[in-house]
């Protein structure tokens, strides 16, 4: 009773610390309108939900901070995610859980994720810290991992890091011990992850939260998510570092996302926080500049079938494949097509990047269905082919881990070394 009692009481401690974040963590002079011309920044507005980009132009003069995107969570209620991709939101990261549960995933993130997807919006992930322990921080760390195979995640399919929110009053101890503790906390969390697969892992703070509990510690984030919000005091944009109040970490480290504001978009009930991104970090993927690549399962066949149709997914999980998840992306475009076949004798799909190949199976029997998909760079992620000799459905299998490759081989399957190139 009295862990549920201080789960509820930190749960409203988050709300509150939320609405006030810019007045108690942010110094009082360090932020302001900087577009000339308009009026200073106003609480109200912010409170409405009126604030465009125009209020916080000044946020820019961050290394390529110009990209906007949204963190929601189950206080978002319904998402309209089709209406929320025709806006100039370009990306969203996503609440998965909360606390140390196994089971305590956020009540709107399987339905987030599945429509973020559905419009191809890239997305990152979030969980909101409870844990006072390193090994509530390990559990914290399950928990992620709990939602993402719920989701049917691999780390391919998730474009922006796994941020580790720590903002309770908990970790505002100052004392060595505890500040140490929090970093091992953090680097506990990160290491679950990595231990997964998912290789991008990073913490939401704002700069003075940083500063004060965590730049002297041995706290290792992949990347930041700063939390820094405007408010209506003006300063000389020709002198204003928007690093200034950060500590020397922050721009080693790299500032992947900033938090500044909430606002209204279209297809969310209410406001929702506002983020900017940088596109010189390699997490960073242009709104509708890629395609996800769906995996489902024929449990009748034992045959994989990979699409970029969102519809075909659909239909042929009424059919009874199992839905995968997102196996990888790909390219809007790009000079390398991936071509697919059916085989109307066996009902096995084929993919292949040789025009000649596919030209010799349309031959045998096969049926062409044209350019399937597009293959990334040889530089980004592989995309491996393997033959296995002793079906006679489902004979070629795809995967993006070269364990997975590794293994099969050694089982009997025929490596055939890389198929394509996907994007992580």
């Amino acid at each position: 009773m009295q862990a549920i009692t201080k789960h509820i009481g930190s749960a409203l401690l988050a709300l509150f610390m939320a609405a006030v974040l810019a007045l108690a963590l942010v110094p009082t002079k360090a932020f302001a309108d900087l577009t000339a011309g308009s009026t200073s920044y106003d609480f109200q507005a912010q409170a409405k939900g009126e604030v465009s980009l125009q209020d916080v132009k000044w946020f820019a003069m961050a290394p390529n901070m110009t990209h906007k995107g949204i963190d929601v969570s189950e206080w978002q209620e319904d998402i309209d995610w089709e209406a929320v991709s025709k806006t100039d939101v370009e990306y969203a990261i996503i609440r998965s859980s909360f606390g140390v549960e196994e089971t305590r995933l956020d009540k709107k993130w399987l339905q987030n994720v599945e429509r973020a997807q559905s419009v191809n919006m890239p997305f990152g992930v979030y969980h909101f810290a409870y844990g006072e322990t390193v090994k509530e921080a390990e559990s914290e760390g399950k928990q992620v991992l709990h939602a993402l195979q719920e989701a049917s995640l691999s780390p391919s399919a998730i474009q922006f890091p796994i941020y580790y929110d720590m903002e309770l009053e908990e970790y505002k101890k100052t004392d060595a011990k505890s500040l140490q503790l929090h970093a091992d906390m953090f680097n506990a969390f990160k290491k679950v992850l990595n231990d997964a697969g998912y290789t991008k892992v990073g913490m939401y703070s704002s700069a003075a939260w940083y500063k004060d509990y965590f730049s002297k510690t041995s706290v290792e984030p992949d990347y930041i998510w700063m939390a820094s919000w405007p408010i209506s005091e003006k300063v000389n944009p020709n002198t204003f570092d928007p690093y200034y109040f950060a500590p020397d970490n922050f721009r080693s480290i790299g500032i992947g996302l900033w938090q500044y504001a909430t606002t209204r978009v279209n297809g969310i009930k209410g406001v929702v926080d506002t983020n900017l991104c940088r596109n010189d970090l390699p997490f960073y993927t242009q709104k509708g500049s890629t395609i996800n690549m769906y995996r489902l399962y024929n449990k009748w066949t034992g045959e994989h079938l990979f699409t970029a149709s969102v519809q075909e997914c659909s239909d042929l999980e009424k059919r009874g494949w199992r839905y995968e998840g997102v196996a990888w992306r790909s390219p809007k475009e790009s000079t390398s097509k991936v071509y697919r076949l059916y085989n109307p004798y066996s009902g096995d799909h084929h993919y292949t990047t040789s025009k000649s190949e596919y030209d010799k199976c349309k031959r045998d029997g096969w049926r062409g269905e044209g350019t399937a998909w597009f293959s990334a760079p040889s530089t980004e992620m592989p995309v491996y082919r393997l033959f296995n000799p002793y079906e006679q459905i489902g004979f070629h299998h795809y995967t993006t881990s070269k364990s997975e490759y590794d293994r099969l081989v050694k089982l009997g399957w025929r490596g055939e070394d890389v198929g394509w190139h996907g994007l992580m």
